[in-house]
């Protein structure tokens, strides 16, 4: 089973993002999705907003121009992956996001 956790930063008025988020944020899949409403907790990682993915423990993809989608990855890093998870909990805590 695949499980998929979203965090988003921002409220969007954009119709697609919100047809997308319906689609994966359904909790009949286990899928769900937070707020984060405090940016410190990315800030201390991140020196501007950056978008990132986590793929089996190993893979990452972190977009560091959000503007012009410029990203790094990496397909076999797992220290890389564990720091990024352990952000990304600490993102999903009631310290940084909501629901």
């Amino acid at each position: 089973d695949i499980k998929v956790e979203i965090l988003l930063n921002e409220e969007t008025n954009n119709t697609n993002i919100k047809k997308l988020l319906d689609n994966y944020i359904n909790e009949n899949y286990n899928n769900y999705s937070r707020k984060l409403f405090n940016k410190d907790c990315i800030k201390k990682v991140f020196d501007n907003d950056a978008h990132f993915i986590i793929i089996d423990e190993e893979a990452y993809r972190i977009e560091h121009d959000v503007v012009g989608y410029q990203a790094i990855g990496n397909f076999n890093n797992k220290e890389m992956c564990k720091g990024l998870i352990n952000l990304y909990a600490n993102l999903f805590s009631d310290t940084c996001s909501k629901n």
